[in-house]
């Protein structure tokens, strides 16, 4: 008897094991696509640098006044990513109110993710990033060929001297980091929050830019 309550004790370890590592296994390949998936998308923003300066044109939208109506309760996105962990990631109809109040009450905190308009997330993708202070927006389309900056005019003399300031010059560059690796311009971050979280909402409800803030359009 007491044998096989050893053996019945050994297999619940082993079972118990092989989860454990079952876990750890899908937990590694979860960072490593995650992983993969981000360094596309900082080739794709230090491309979209690249472009910038040779042959793709670029246009400022100055903010308007009036914000159009739009319905509180639309959902537009079709995957949400978040870039810091535990690495959630929402698709579909999984992306529900309870999901967007969860994204919109973290980014005054402190807050990295990506919110898609597609289904797999690789294109037409936000990226927010907040330390509680700065906050960032840039928007990727067509495969780098369509893209929308945040755009802080407070800076606009800072332009011509981001691409050879050094990245620790606090007077161009925020504490922010697109994707834990590139370094945000303040051109293209606002310290106004609230607002910030508006025009994601915004995004989040329409698809479009949120006309209550400037943005820099690069095509």
């Amino acid at each position: 008897m007491y044998s096989e309550y050893d053996s019945i004790g050994k297999e619940q370890i082993k079972t118990a094991t092989e989860l454990a590592y079952a876990e750890v296994i899908g937990y590694n390949r979860k960072n490593l696509e995650r992983k993969l998936q981000n360094e596309s998308r900082q080739r794709n923003r230090q491309q979209s640098r690249t472009n910038r300066e040779k042959i793709m044109e670029l246009k400022i939208i100055p903010r308007k006044a009036e914000i159009p109506a739009f319905d509180p309760k639309a959902i537009k996105l079709q995957h949400i990513s978040y870039f810091d962990y535990p690495y959630n990631e929402y698709e579909g109809e999984e992306i529900t109110e309870a999901v967007i109040a969860e994204v919109l009450r973290k980014i005054p905190s402190g807050l990295n993710i990506y919110l898609s308009l597609v289904p797999d997330g690789e294109d037409s993708w936000l990226e927010i990033n907040c330390d509680g202070e700065w906050l960032s927006i840039w928007y990727w389309s067509q495969d780098g060929e369509d893209n929308y900056f945040l755009y802080n005019p407070s800076f606009a003399d800072t332009a011509d001297r981001i691409e050879e300031a050094d990245f620790s010059d606090e007077t161009i560059y925020t504490p922010l980091n697109s994707g834990g690796q590139t370094p945000i311009p303040k051109l293209n971050a606002i310290t106004d929050i609230e607002t910030g979280v508006k025009a994601v909402e915004y995004f989040i409800r329409t698809g479009e830019f949120y006309p209550g803030i400037d943005w820099l359009h690069e095509f």
